[in-house]
């Protein structure tokens, strides 16, 4: 069975002709270009369709779907999010990590289990893990070779060297959302 991956999250009905504006969740865009089949999971539902048509306008991108020609056809597909396979995914570069890949991995210092990836924040031109403690408290570590000295996706593991005093700043924090674009081991 695949596991799927988000691609854009539909926000709101657009014109007359069953189009949907959406938040683009992916950071190749170009990517629609090659889609067909995508499924549209929401709350209620999860159905597969046809991409027939898109277009970027702005930030966003409207999408049209095959068999969906009117504003009432499309109005429950608000809040869902365009989904592809897993197995669909853009090929990546060594060394360079789909936030759904690292998210949910454990982190270990020298064989000691720290935590668990719980989320990652874009910073500028990097990005930090939110490792949440054994003890229930979240701290941030920036991912770069100089701390995450090892990534295995197949084992969902992190190995790290911590600088000194991080964990002493672990404190509890809001959970987040859980994007889908990858993130580069600087």
């Amino acid at each position: 069975m695949d596991d799927f991956i988000a691609i854009a999250r539909i926000a709101r009905v657009r014109g007359v002709k069953g189009e949907v504006a959406a938040e683009v969740l992916t950071d190749f865009p170009d990517r629609f270009r090659k889609v067909a089949r995508v499924r549209l999971s929401g709350p209620d539902q999860t159905i597969w369709t046809e991409l027939e048509r898109f277009r970027f306008q702005g930030r966003r991108i409207i999408l049209k779907f095959q068999g969906f020609d009117s504003p009432e056809e499309v109005r429950f597909l608000v809040g869902s999010e365009v989904q592809i396979p897993e197995h669909e995914a853009v090929n990546l570069p060594s060394g360079v990590y789909f936030h759904f890949q690292l998210i949910g991995c454990g982190v270990f210092d020298q064989g000691k289990s720290l935590g668990q990836v719980v989320d990652i924040l874009e910073m500028g031109e990097g990005a930090n893990l939110v490792v949440r403690t054994v003890q229930g408290s979240d701290f941030m570590l920036p991912l770069v070779e100089s701390f995450v000295t090892k990534v295995d996706i197949e084992a969902g593991q992190l190995q790290v060297t911590l600088p000194e005093g991080l964990l002493e700043l672990a404190q509890p924090s809001p959970k987040s959302k859980q994007p889908s674009q990858p993130s580069q081991l600087e």
